[in-house]
């Protein structure tokens, strides 16, 4: 009778110990998202957009910039590599918290952050990639009703 082999599949221990001990050689993996820099231009060569969102992949190597046209590609193929990337600008559970008449969610395809409301009848709605860009948008879209609101009294 032959001896029982441990299993080496793509699913088995001794296969995730090995691609462990492969991802803490090249440890510092962060994959962190956060705003980039005001006026800082998309990283992908070619493109000419403004940057939404800035990406370091592991602490101590330059941050790429991307735009809203390329940050769905670039999360895509993270997590296609098994990377999942993690927004530094807020806790989307905090912002559904401070703003309870906003309804909030995301989309599971491409990531993105809405947020819908209405101020006296008036649809708004904003989105995002980064919790605290949507946190922004619907501060800027709370205080600009206020303002109209203050105009019509005046008019």
């Amino acid at each position: 009778m032959k001896p029982v082999t441990p299993m080496v599949g793509a699913g088995s221990a001794t296969a995730q110990a090995g691609r462990s001990r492969i991802m803490s050689q090249f440890g510092g993996l962060a994959c962190q998202a956060s705003v980039p820099p005001t006026g800082t231009g998309c990283s992908r060569v070619g493109c000419g957009e403004t940057a939404t969102v800035r990406l370091v992949l592991r602490h101590g190597d330059p941050a790429y910039d991307y735009c809203d046209l390329d940050w769905p590609r670039v999360t895509e193929t993270l997590r296609a590599r098994g990377l999942d990337v993690t927004d530094t600008t807020g806790n989307i559970w905090t912002v559904r918290a401070e703003f309870g008449h906003w309804e909030i969610w995301q989309s599971t395809s491409s990531g993105i952050y809405y947020a819908l409301t209405s101020f006296g009848g008036v649809g708004v709605s904003v989105h995002a990639f980064l919790v605290g860009r949507l946190r922004a948008g619907m501060l800027a879209a709370g205080a600009g009703q206020g303002q109209r609101r203050k105009c019509a009294r005046y008019i």
